[in-house]
């Protein structure tokens, strides 16, 4: 009948992909908050949560229990991007959510170093 049995496409029990994916980061500090909502399914035993790297690669960053994550080592002064996947207690991996998007801000003007040197009292 025209071939299109062929092409139907069937998903048996996938695992839910996470949703709100957040990046919470800190001005001056490496440290980054990853979190997402829990959408509370007796199949997730965790979730790995990756990260892009400068060459635009996703690396595996560690996986979790609970839904939040923190990355010790974020780029002060730039962009860092996350994702994360649930998986099952048979490996079985959902696609990643979506891509969260933060940047690691800098301060500007109040810092004991201005200009790489010690500011005088005055």
């Amino acid at each position: 009948m025209g071939g299109t049995a062929d092409r139907v496409l069937v998903t048996l029990n996938e695992m839910p992909v996470p949703q709100s994916v957040r990046v919470h980061t800190r001005r001056d500090s490496p440290l980054v908050d990853i979190t997402w909502s829990d959408p509370n399914d007796a199949r997730i035993a965790g979730w790995r949560v990756w990260k892009r790297s400068a060459t635009g690669e996703w690396q595996h960053l560690g996986s979790t229990r609970v839904a939040g994550y923190m990355d010790l080592l974020g780029t002060i002064g730039g962009a860092v991007q996350y994702r994360v996947a649930a998986y099952s207690g048979n490996g079985v991996e959902s696609v990643p959510s979506a891509v969260a998007d933060g940047f690691i801000s800098v301060s500007r003007g109040d810092a004991l170093f201005r200009d790489s040197f010690e500011v005088p009292a005055p």
